[in-house]
């Protein structure tokens, strides 16, 4: 939802390595979903394919 909230910045702590990777896995997933609403928040060009030159 549209909140009209600028996020200025973010920390993702204690994901420490355990006997699994279920850790791991969360950590990744919320930091890659932490960066989108970052991105948003600041008015970059969200939700397109990054096309990177060889």
């Amino acid at each position: 939802a549209e909140t009209n909230k600028e996020i200025i910045g973010f920390d993702l702590v204690e994901v420490a390595p355990g006997d699994d990777d279920w850790d791991g896995n969360v950590g990744a997933r919320m930091l890659f979903h932490m960066c989108g609403a970052f991105a948003k928040s600041q008015k970059m060009n969200v939700g397109n394919k990054i096309k990177f030159n060889k």
